[in-house]
């Protein structure tokens, strides 16, 4: 059993709460109707109130969590107001939520984040062990997050046959994105996924489209359609946006480490490189962001 703790921020999206309930409920009802057990428990929780506001306006009931978790818990999702990373900003109750993560991090075997806010505390909380650094990932929706957690723990075949279960509420698009074709068919989304995991392997090196394309045998101009047409984006702003978020946990996790080394782990060129690419995407400088990361600190 995989207990889930979804800790609603203020302003969170209404959207990625119901989405990710209604996948892990989904597979629950795959499993029942295999004559098996449930595999999840999924309960929304708040720091300061019994209930909670979406960005839309519809208020949650929430569970409020205790300062300190009395017993352990499977995995902690952290859901929060935007989904790309942006400026960081830290108002009271984000920083009441970083306390509450640094103080129970231990309790939980997997943390993740949905929405820029969410994947900041998460890594700034320096409380993750090497393994839950691996598994604090952050996902694009509620339900993409909640759908690759159910391959991760119970297997391509059931994320599929959830997926399918989906195809009417999310549509034909997402679902590709997510792990199958409506009509049944297998969707080339594993196969992506396997790249991805090997892409995040090798973030130093140099990953253009062709060296991608290799890995999937096929040519650069078909790789390139066929990666747009399952993720919606092109192969070089995937690269880009993991070089980022690589970059982000690496200076919020390792504050001894140096930007030069941290540009060079992560496949820039230069200090200079990532510097631009930084303002580029996020507006604010490496120095700064890892400035703003200490003041939140003890």
């Amino acid at each position: 059993m995989h207990e889930i703790v979804l800790l609603l921020m203020d302003q969170f999206i209404l959207g990625d709460a119901a989405g990710a309930i209604q996948v892990f409920g989904t597979a629950n009802e795959q499993r029942a109707s295999h004559g098996q057990e449930r595999a999840y428990t999924a309960d929304f929780g708040a720091l300061e109130s019994a209930s909670v506001t979406s960005s839309s306006g519809p208020v949650l009931s929430a569970a409020c969590l205790p300062g300190r978790m009395d017993r352990p818990s499977h995995t902690l999702i952290v859901l929060s107001s935007a989904h790309s990373l942006d400026r960081p900003h830290l108002d009271a109750r984000s920083r009441a939520v970083l306390e509450w993560i640094r103080t129970n991090a231990a309790s939980f075997q997997r943390i993740a984040s949905v929405g820029k806010t969410a994947f900041l505390l998460v890594h700034a909380s320096r409380a993750l062990t090497p393994l839950q650094q691996r598994m604090a990932v952050n996902a694009g929706s509620g339900v993409e997050l909640a759908l690759a957690m159910v391959q991760t723990d119970l297997g391509e075949s059931a994320a599929d046959w959830v997926a399918r279960q989906l195809a009417d509420a999310y549509g034909r698009r997402l679902l590709l994105r997510l792990r199958a074709d409506p009509a049944g068919r297998p969707a080339p989304y594993s196969r992506l996924e396997r790249l991805h995991r090997w892409m995040e392997d090798h973030l130093h090196e140099p990953l253009p489209v062709q060296r991608l394309a290799r890995e999937l045998a096929m040519t650069p101009r078909t790789f390139a359609r066929h990666y747009q047409r399952v993720t919606g984006t092109t192969p070089a702003r995937a690269v880009h946006r993991l070089r980022i978020e690589r970059a982000c946990v690496l200076i919020a996790t390792c504050p001894g480490l140096s930007l030069k080394a941290i540009a060079l782990q992560t496949g820039y060129a230069s200090e200079e490189v990532m510097r631009r690419a930084f303002l580029r995407s996020l507006r604010i400088s490496p120095t700064a962001y890892r400035q703003h990361l200490a003041s939140t600190g003890e």
